[in-house]
């Protein structure tokens, strides 16, 4: 079977056509396979929760390559403290923010928006390429064990996804913790 593998910066206009078209790619994260698409294509979003088999009322974490990428998303007034936000990113860290009216509704549950602003190499130059921030779940069916390597892929996976870019995962060894902001207590 022909795989769809694509390096970046080689295969960068590949890339972000795919991505502009709504198309789901795989690449690695700090810790794990994850899946990306466009946050604001609703198409491209159910379509990812339907391969996760991800209940459609729960929202998924984006990932951006800087804070200007996705801070119109949330109501920072709502935030009391930003100083040990900051002090965790980039890394592989997620933080549950109260979401603004620019934040798109299918990536939210219950008015909140989680978002990681990343170190990972691969997730900046593909945030970069496309301007803004990307989903970023892990590449598993909801419930089961993550991915860490393409061949751990199940064949429904593999003709689903548009794109793998190349790269490593890193060293986290799982997904990243997630924190809510305005407690900034660890959600799990």
């Amino acid at each position: 079977m022909h795989l769809p593998f694509y390096s970046l910066p080689r295969h960068a206009e590949e890339l972000l056509q795919c991505l502009q078209a709504g198309g789901l790619v795989l690449y690695p994260t700090e810790g794990v396979l994850g899946l990306g698409c466009d946050p604001y294509q609703e198409d491209a979003v159910a379509r990812v929760k339907d391969l996760k088999k991800r209940d459609s009322k729960k929202g998924l974490i984006c990932v951006a390559s800087n804070w200007q990428q996705v801070e119109h998303w949330v109501q920072e007034d709502q935030v009391p403290s930003f100083s040990h936000i900051f002090s965790t990113w980039p890394g592989p860290v997620t933080w549950i923010f109260p979401a603004s009216k620019q934040a798109p509704g299918w990536v939210q549950a219950n008015g909140e928006v989680a978002l990681r602003i990343s170190n990972h190499p691969v997730i900046c130059q593909l945030c970069d390429l496309y301007g803004g921030p990307l989903v970023s779940t892990s590449a598993n069916p909801s419930g089961e064990e993550t991915w860490t390597c393409y061949d751990d892929l199940d064949l429904v996976w593999r003709q689903e996804v548009d794109a793998w870019v190349v790269g490593e995962v890193g060293s986290l060894g799982g997904a990243s913790k997630i924190f809510h902001a305005q407690t900034l207590k660890q959600s799990r």
